[in-house]
């Protein structure tokens, strides 16, 4: 076998193993302006969380533990006791969203607005679609971090 050959199996054999034990369980998105879509989003489930610019937020079904702070936000469904009864409700994904728009606004605002917000200009698409454009006021980069299975559709815009 030719000395580049067996080069590039090695190299590929090390790629594969590289690839296979640095598999992660979070995506992590850096850049200036970041785009969520929750449209249509109905399986975020109780625990899951979303970390943007530093700041984590976690998703609950107990209804109860939905307003609880400002980084606390619904899942899908909510579960609540009435009559001693467990039910669950369904939530819309255009609320989760507007509410996330709500808590990076108040933790910006304690941050002096050091943090990623929506861009005043973009927040019609929040209302008709569901979509947060996000970004830092002085436009610097910032991160968005997720588990690999949290089902909002997030990208980097610029």
């Amino acid at each position: 076998m030719n000395r580049s050959v067996s080069d590039k199996i090695k190299l590929l054999f090390v790629i594969s193993i590289c690839f296979i034990g640095c598999n992660s369980d979070t995506n992590v998105y850096t850049g200036e302006t970041m785009k969520l879509e929750f449209a249509g989003v109905n399986s975020i489930q109780d625990l899951h969380w979303i970390e943007i610019d530093g700041i984590r937020y976690t998703h609950y079904e107990d209804y109860e533990l939905q307003g609880q702070d400002n980084y606390s936000l619904p899942a899908s469904k909510s579960r609540y006791e009435a009559n001693e009864i467990e039910r669950f409700e369904p939530n819309n994904p255009f609320s989760i969203a507007l509410l996330l728009n709500l808590q990076t606004y108040r933790n910006s605002e304690k941050n002096g607005f050091n943090t990623a917000v929506i861009i005043p200009s973009e927040s019609y698409q929040l209302h008709i679609g569901g979509v947060l454009i996000l970004q830092r006021a002085d436009s610097t980069t910032f991160t968005i971090t997720a588990p690999t299975d949290y089902p909002v559709k997030i990208s980097v815009v610029e």
